[in-house]
């Protein structure tokens, strides 16, 4: 993709407008001054002419709403004349927005916002903005002289039009850059160019003035793509959003990547005036209506730069990449790179969209929510729990969860199945019946249809219930969201590191390497430092725990204190090791209440936790967007529920005196 800007004329200096009118004397005219006037005006435009100036002339025309320009006669529209200064401002508004990068500005409604846009036009700091309060005191003056509509086409000062180029400049670059095909939207009056190579399978679907769409197939699979360069006034833009949710409505994978020139908050900008909050707003809301979400980057976000020096200087994000849910759920580790700025205002950037993800290691047990609404789920865990254990409590619930993860795998793939494969299953047999029941109705049938159509919502509803799970996304009520949704989200936040710097300089790109350069590393940055004798400072602290508290803290729970402390733990929250989440206890307490009271007892009599309860998952956050080293990531740990349910019960106990033993300095 290779965009360029149109050159555009630079006003300069000055304009004029003549007050060499010729004068009635009573009636008569003085011909021949009235002659060397006109040639002297005629010169004085020439001149003007070669320095890159406009004058504005008046003459008598068959219509006084045409405008002369060099014999040409340019029409305008014909309406009231009033706020004709007004109208001037706005198109020379249009004309400094469509430089790129240019800050937005408002359009002027009254001659009061015409003299404060006079003032921040004066402000910008740019060479070829000095002469625009010229213009418009220009415009004005004609306007109170000739009460006649003035219009500025840019096209009319231009030094060169890009659509007027000659027709084989377009290749020339095509062929300098070893492209075989290229398409632009300069047509239109956009400013897009985009290449490709004969081997890509490409068709351009639509086209407009700030946004160029084509179908790509790919092994059979149709991507969309978008390529923007948005105008930078906030109504022009409003044409684009309404482009792009015309185009969302294809059901394939959508790419929508290029220069938006608008921020989707206030963080991404430094420096600058604050942008138009409805211009954000608009944008926020047409990616919410496209359902569009980032697209995973690196480099420098601030794509822009408006180029100034010292404090005038301002970045800003204006340049991303965006995918719909089925372009998330088929490209998973799409990324944009942020290049180096060079010569343009803009940073390149460069996407990929690659295909393959590298899982390392063994899938693991997860206990899937969405089986508690089986109708033969507790009967396979009460099968599983009634068998005897032996040894202490706590050890007898270890072993009873073991064994329950084993045959629960066995009880998903031959009883369960697969969510996906019982939803097609379920809509061929739908498409089936429906089939014949167009031939021929059959009461059966119709029975058939009916039980069919229940079933299949069941199971979309557990598909949805597995996806939410995953994607931990509780803030959309049931039915809000489809199931292509919650795989993007998920698959968003799967985060896969593809090398390692180490302080040796050393650097880990397999996977093996990474996970064990991971464990080394933690393993020694939490490993418990040998240390002498610690100070005994038990004289230095108050006793604000009595004998009471003590013995109310130590004491063994009840079997109410205990269930509160289950069912106050999240269902979406994160399990331990042995993969058991919140959701199974609450399910199942019916079953497997004894066994947990009794463990939760025995560990508050004063009997040690064995290692299976111990152990925790320890689970990398990064710090930082792509981090390369170890040492931007934070640890944390998963623990199991049980240890989260003896958290809470002390947690709960320990409520009541902290008032006490915290002073109002800590």
């Amino acid at each position: 993709m290779q965009g360029h800007n149109e050159k555009t004329c630079k006003i300069n200096g000055h304009k004029k407008v003549s007050d060499h009118e010729p004068k009635d004397d009573g009636g008569r005219m003085d011909s021949t001054r009235m002659s060397k006037d006109q040639e002297k005006l005629q010169k004085e435009k020439e001149n003007d002419m070669e320095q890159g100036m406009v004058i504005f002339e008046a003459r008598e025309t068959s219509d006084p709403l045409k405008l002369h320009d060099d014999g040409t006669h340019i029409q305008v529209d014909n309406q009231e004349t009033e706020n004709n200064p007004i109208d001037a401002l706005n198109n020379l508004r249009q004309e400094v927005a469509n430089t790129d990068g240019a800050e937005e500005l408002t359009p002027a409604s009254s001659h009061e916002d015409l003299d404060a846009q006079k003032e921040t036009l004066l402000k910008e700091g740019r060479p070829d903005l000095h002469a625009v309060p010229n213009v418009m005191e220009a415009m004005n003056e004609l306007h109170a002289n000739f009460g006649n509509l003035v219009e500025m086409n840019e096209h009319n000062v231009a030094e060169e039009n890009i659509t007027e180029r000659e027709e084989g400049e377009f290749q020339v670059w095509r062929d300098r850059y070893n492209y075989d095909s290229c398409v632009s939207n300069e047509d239109v009056g956009g400013k897009i160019w985009l290449m490709w190579k004969d081997d890509t399978n490409l068709v351009v679907q639509a086209m407009g003035d700030q946004f160029i769409t084509v179908k790509m197939v790919e092994n059979s699979k149709t991507i969309l793509m978008t390529i923007v360069y948005a105008k930078c006034y906030y109504q022009d833009r409003r044409r684009l959003w309404r482009d792009l949710e015309v185009t969302n409505l294809q059901n394939v994978p959508w790419i929508v990547v290029g220069d938006f020139n608008i921020i989707r908050n206030d963080s991404e900008r430094r420096g600058g005036r604050p942008r138009i909050s409805v211009a954000i707003k608009d944008f926020n809301n047409s990616i919410d209506i496209c359902g569009l979400m980032e697209m995973k980057f690196s480099g420098s976000s601030l794509s822009w730069c408006n180029g100034h020096i010292n404090l005038t200087r301002s970045w800003a994000r204006l340049d991303r990449g965006l995918l719909n849910a089925l372009g998330c759920d088929e490209y998973p580790d799409a990324h944009l790179n942020y290049l180096a700025r060079t010569s343009s205002d803009h940073v390149p950037i460069h996407f990929t969209l690659p295909r393959k993800v590298v899982h390392y290691g063994y899938p693991s047990f997860k206990f899937q929510q969405m089986w508690t609404t089986h109708d033969s789920f507790l009967e396979c865990v009460s099968k599983v729990w009634s068998a005897e254990g032996s040894g202490l409590a706590m050890s007898r619930l270890a072993f009873k969860l073991k064994t329950l993860k084993a045959a629960l795998r066995v009880w998903n793939k031959q009883v369960f199945g697969r969510t996906e494969s019982n939803i097609a299953t379920l809509e061929g047999r739908i498409k089936n019946i429906k089939a014949n029941l167009q031939s021929s109705y059959s009461q059966e049938e119709e029975m058939d249809l009916m039980a069919s159509q229940l079933e299949l919502k069941v199971w979309l509803d557990r598909e949805e219930q597995r996806l939410s799970q995953q994607a931990k996304q509780t803030w959309l009520p049931k039915g809000e969201a489809s199931p292509v949704f919650f795989r993007a989200v998920s698959r968003q936040k799967y985060y896969q590191v593809a090398k390692m710097h180490l302080a040796d300089g050393n650097i880990l790109t397999s996977p093996e390497q990474i996970h064990n350069g991971a464990v080394e590393y933690f393993k020694n940055f939490l490993e418990a430092l040998l240390s002498g004798d610690m100070p005994n400072l038990e004289g230095l602290v108050d006793k604000m725990v009595t004998e009471p508290d003590n013995a109310d803290l130590c004491r063994v729970p009840s079997q109410q204190e205990i269930k509160e402390a289950v069912f106050s733990i999240p269902v979406d929250s994160s399990p331990g090791p042995d993969r058991f989440g919140s959701g199974f206890y609450r399910a199942c307490w019916q079953i497997i209440y004894k066994e947990v009271v009794e463990a939760v007892v025995e560990f508050f009599s004063g009997v040690m936790l064995p290692r299976f309860y111990s152990t925790s998952f320890l689970v990398l956050i990064p710090k930082i967007p792509n981090p390369t080293s170890f040492d931007k990531f934070c640890p944390i740990s998963l623990c199991l529920v049980f240890y989260k349910i003896c958290s809470k019960i002390l947690v709960n106990r320990l409520s009541s005196i902290l008032s006490r033993i915290i002073s109002p300095e800590q």
